[in-house]
């Protein structure tokens, strides 16, 4: 078996894969954003006090500007696993409605 036989092989693996998952793959990207924003959230809670001991230290900024900065973050990641999460499940009811709409026609 040549190269090039063998990279045809892998080309036609690559594309049957790809088939069978690709409706799931939009999905799993979506998973995997949350997480990270979930987990990068979580942290952020338990290491509350290192988090902003080096915002104050590393910006000279103050207790006060370095607490809200790290609030304003936390929220943030929060509030992004929300709205990825929101937005998957918007982005399938849109789908499924054009679908509904083109089996109409």
């Amino acid at each position: 078996m040549g190269q090039e036989d063998l990279m045809n092989k892998a080309e036609d693996v690559a594309d049957q894969f790809l088939r069978v998952t690709k409706q799931y793959l939009p999905h799993l990207a979506r998973l995997c954003l949350i997480s990270t924003f979930l987990e990068d959230g979580i942290r952020m809670w338990f290491q509350w006090n290192e988090q902003r001991d080096y915002i104050e230290a590393t910006w000279n900024c103050g207790y006060f500007l370095a607490t809200c900065f790290v609030l304003l973050n936390l929220l943030g990641q929060l509030g992004e696993c929300q709205e990825a999460a929101c937005g998957g499940v918007k982005e399938c009811n849109v789908n499924n409605e054009a679908e509904k709409q083109v089996k109409l026609h």
